[in-house]
Order: C-alpha cells, then structure tokens, then sequence
C-alpha cells in the first residue's frame, strides 16, 4: 500500500524555505516501506549515517536482535 506523503511534504514546504526549495530540487519521496515499517525507518536512518557495508552490518545484528 503506497504511502501519501503529501500532507508531510506541504508541512515541510511551509514551516521551511529551504526545505521548500530541497524538495523541488531533489523531486517525489520514492521511500516505500517494505515490511515492518519500523525497520524501514530505522534502516533509512543508519542508511544516512554511515557507510553502506557499515549500515548492513547493523541492520543484520538490529534484525537478529529483534526477530
């Protein structure tokens, strides 16, 4: 089931001219959850952090520990 973002984006666009100006440079969220939508997010998350074999890692253990 997509996800309408549409409500976060026009929140964003009017609380900050930059990200206003971000998000027409960088175009739609694309972002879908697949599966739990915590570990979408958390993945998201580590994903922008560190590098990708780092983040991997993490993500194995963080999956291991939580089932």
């Amino acid at each position: 089931m997509p996800i309408d973002y549409t409500p976060a984006i026009a929140h964003l666009r009017a609380a900050d001219a930059v990200l206003d100006r971000a998000i027409d440079a960088v175009g739609p969220c694309l972002l879908e959850p697949t599966g739990h939508r915590f570990a979408t997010l958390a993945d998201a998350i580590v994903s922008q952090q560190i590098s990708i074999q780092a983040a991997a890692a993490i993500m194995r253990r963080l999956e291991a520990a939580l089932g």
